[in-house]
């Protein structure tokens, strides 16, 4: 089996670069907080079910992207990553 790379955006940064077309918006610290919550729900969800056919293939690569992946604190990047751990292998 192929194992999946997961890319997880976080859409958030301190300044609007102009060249930049990706989604972003400016830090905000209580939605960002909401947002890692609900990017946590969302990989648990990932794999629920068994159904499709991602459900059995472990991840071998993480990948952050955004926006500023670096505005998150050390203990939502292990939130994140452990998450992905149990749910992808």
């Amino acid at each position: 089996m192929i194992p999946l790379g997961l890319y997880l955006h976080i859409p958030f940064c301190s300044a609007i670069c102009n060249y930049c077309n990706f989604n972003r918006g400016l830090f905000d610290q209580p939605l960002k907080t909401q947002y890692v919550g609900a990017l946590i729900e969302e990989i648990r969800r990932a794999n629920r079910g068994g159904t499709s056919a991602s459900a059995a293939a472990p991840a071998d690569t993480i990948y952050f992207g955004g926006g500023t992946p670096s505005l998150l604190e050390p203990d939502e990047v292990a939130s994140i990553i452990e998450v992905c751990r149990t749910t992808f292998g």
